[in-house]
Parts: C-alpha cells; structure tokens; sequence
C-alpha cells in the first residue's frame, strides 16, 4: 500500500504555519535571535525560539492555566494540521497520534521535584502541574483537546525521533490500527534544558531551538477519496545502532545504501538530503561529521541542507524541521526522491525516504 503525506504545518523560529517556514528555509534565513532579556541567566547567546507564542494567548484561558509549554506547542500545531484538512477531528476512532520527543518537558519534570523538596511539608507542590511532568502528557492532551480516539503513541527517540515516529506510524497503518496518522515531533526550550545540554556537551556553547511539526500520513487511496492532494510518498524508513564497534559512519552508509537499493533508485535520483547535526557546533566526537560524511560517501552529488544551522538544535523537533524543509524544495522532475538522516547522541541513527513529483505542491 502507498503511504502519503497529505498535509502539514510546524510552529519554528520562523513563526506559526508551513507558509511561515517555507519563507524561512527557502530564503536562507535565519531563525536564531538573541536570546531575551527573561533568559539570561542560560549559557547561550542566541536560541531559536517560537517567537510570540503563549499558551494561554493562543489556546485561550480554558483548560491552559496548568498547560506547559511543550504540550502548547504540541496542541496548536495538531490543530493546524487538522484545520487544513477541512476539521476532520478523529471521530471514528480511526485517527491516531503519534508524537516524538526527548523526554517530554524537562522544565516541568524538574520544577515538579524541586518543589517537593523546598516547599512547606508535606510537600505542597501543585497537584495540576504533576501531569506535565509525565512524557505522554502533550500526546495525550492534543487528543483529548481534537477529539482523537485512535491509538495514541509517545515516541521517546531525542534527535532521531523524527524518523521513529515515521516508522512507528507506517506499522499503525500497515496493520489496520488508523486510517490516518498524525505523526509529530514537539521540543519546547528553557533554561532547565539549555543548562542540561550545556553540560551534558562538556560546556560547549550552541544555539538551541524548539518547535513543532505535525504530518497526516495515510494511504493514497484514502487521500484521493477525501480529494487531498499527495504532497509525498513515503518510500522507504531506516533504522540502526551505532556503538563503540560501529562508527556512525558505517552504520548510515549502510542504512542508506539498502534504502537505495530496495527502492530500486539510484544516487543521481536523490535531489536533497536533510542531515540533522550541526558538524561547525557538534559537541559529540563529530557525530554531525560522521552524519556528513555517510551522505558524501553514498549520494556524493546530492545536496545537503542543515536545518540546525538556521534554527538551532530542536532536540526532537529536528526530524521535524527536516521533513518539512524537504516538502518545501520545489520538486525536480529528474530527481524526484529526498532523504533525511538522523543521528542521537545514544545510538540510534535513522533515514526515511521520500518522493515528490513536479506535479505535486511544494508546500500545500
């Protein structure tokens, strides 16, 4: 069965909407700004932040008050995603959700602790907070917000979370558990995450950034009843562990080359490929240049495009911005097949592999 992505929309550092974030990636902007005033106290210059987003401003008073900000981000763009396909909103229980991330909202997990130890005993912290400290709550909050009641899933996969939930999402599909998928990556910044990633980098200073991006993923058939336009199929997902034995390298040559290889294509038919490090700021024994170098040894002609460097390192927001920028290339009828890679910091390296044709809308 052949696998589409019929609709889309991201909340970046360029704005709210696909519309805003084409703009961006095709102009080559840059989403990073100062970092503000409030953020000061982190150990950055500049970040790639959702700029003017508030929950409670964009979702309203009603059922925001204890809402954290991951699950906002998460909220909204759902939202989006479904307006744009005319308000389906899950009703037949065969709509499902499946959502990556890093860990869920490091600021609430570690604020929720911290109180419990410094406020009055016995421990008053606020019980309305406690569900944003749990990794399902923005999955679970963009359900019960839409009205999904299809299968909900939280993909924990940091970076290469992008390309999990991909494959998470064609295994629903491909054994009858949804008729349609929305398939998400979400990461929100705070202080509490850039101080983690600071140390956790060996104090190496770097640009982090935050977003969401939401894709409807379902079979061709479904999208041409329904009179949705296939902005891409989704050909083919890749998966691997790289370990002290295997180098990053070895491993994503050779997820790329049986990606090539059992959907039939050549390199020279590979138009672009999103790598998700940042090799000039990549703080982890050149990961980022283990990435770059797989794609040059593999697809040596194909062009790169390093969302990271114009929005920052989104945690599991990446794939994300990845697939997104890949659906915002204006197709080439000769080279109709885009490829993005992942790789994270614990060893999970993944590809996914798409094709648009000339015909098809560059972002719908």
């Amino acid at each position: 069965m052949t696998l589409v992505l019929s609709s889309w929309s991201a909340l970046s550092p360029y704005g709210v909407g696909r519309e805003e974030f084409r703009q961006g990636i095709q102009s080559e902007t840059t989403g990073l700004r100062s970092v503000e005033p409030g953020l000061d106290r982190i150990p950055m210059t500049q970040a790639g932040l959702v700029r003017d987003f508030d929950v409670r401003t964009t979702l309203g008073s009603r059922g925001t008050r204890a809402m954290d900000r991951v699950t906002g981000l998460a909220v909204k763009t759902v939202g989006l995603v479904l307006d744009d396909l005319g308000g389906l909103t899950g009703t037949d229980a065969e709509t499902a959700l499946v959502l990556g991330t890093t860990t869920g909202s490091l600021l609430s997990m570690m604020e929720f602790v911290k109180d419990s130890f410094i406020q009055d005993k016995p421990f008053q912290v606020d019980p309305a907070r406690f569900p944003n400290a749990v990794m399902n709550r923005a999955a679970g909050q963009c359900a019960i917000w839409h009205g999904l009641r299809g299968p909900n899933a939280t993909i924990a996969g940091g970076r290469a979370a992008g390309v999990a939930v991909l494959q998470y999402a064609s295994r629903l599909h491909d054994r009858d558990r949804a008729r349609m998928v929305l398939c998400g990556v979400v990461e929100e910044f705070s202080p509490h995450r850039a101080w983690l990633e600071y140390l956790a980098a060996g104090k190496v200073q770097r640009p982090l950034g935050e977003g969401c991006a939401v894709f409807a993923l379902e079979s061709a058939e479904s999208a041409n009843r329904a009179g949705r336009t296939a902005l891409a199929e989704l050909v083919r997902v890749g998966q691997g562990v790289w370990s002290t034995e295997v180098s990053v390298r070895e491993v994503l040559a050779r997820l790329l080359r049986t990606l090539l290889s059992t959907a039939d294509i050549g390199a020279d038919e590979v138009a672009t490929v999103a790598v998700s490090g940042t090799p000039d700021t990549d703080p982890w024994n050149g990961f980022s240049d283990d990435e770059l170098a797989a794609v040059r040894e593999v697809l040596p002609q194909t062009d790169v495009r390093t969302v990271a460097n114009m929005v920052g390192d989104a945690g599991a927001a990446t794939g994300g911005f990845q697939l997104a920028t890949l659906l915002s290339t204006t197709p080439d009828a000769h080279k109709p097949f885009s490829i993005m890679t992942s790789v994270d910091v614990d060893g999970v390296v993944g590809c996914a592999l798409i094709r648009r044709d000339a015909g098809s809308e560059a972002a719908r």
